[in-house]
């Protein structure tokens, strides 16, 4: 495996890791969906730390999305993308 795969491979297992931990974050919220002022002012501390951990984990996928536009435009660049189906 070359560096520029490892790179590649290790932001997508990070990827998953991110949506795995969305996806049960959003099973254990999904009875207070749709938020309401009142449903926000009564969330146990259970349901705040899991919106939080949510919240956070979002961002880490927005932060990583970026990023790997960043590295396959770097592949593409590089002709290291011809194997992809990028259409």
């Amino acid at each position: 495996m070359t560096k520029d795969e490892y790179i590649l491979n290790s932001i997508l297992k990070e990827c998953y890791r991110h949506r795995k931990r969305l996806q049960y974050a959003y099973n254990r919220l999904k009875p207070i969906f749709p938020l309401t002022i009142n449903k926000l002012s009564n969330l146990t501390e259970e349901q705040v730390s899991i919106l939080d951990q949510s919240i956070y984990r979002f961002t880490k996928l927005q932060d990583l999305e970026n990023y790997l536009f960043d590295i396959t435009n770097y592949l593409r660049n590089r002709g290291l993308l011809n194997e992809f189906n990028d259409s």
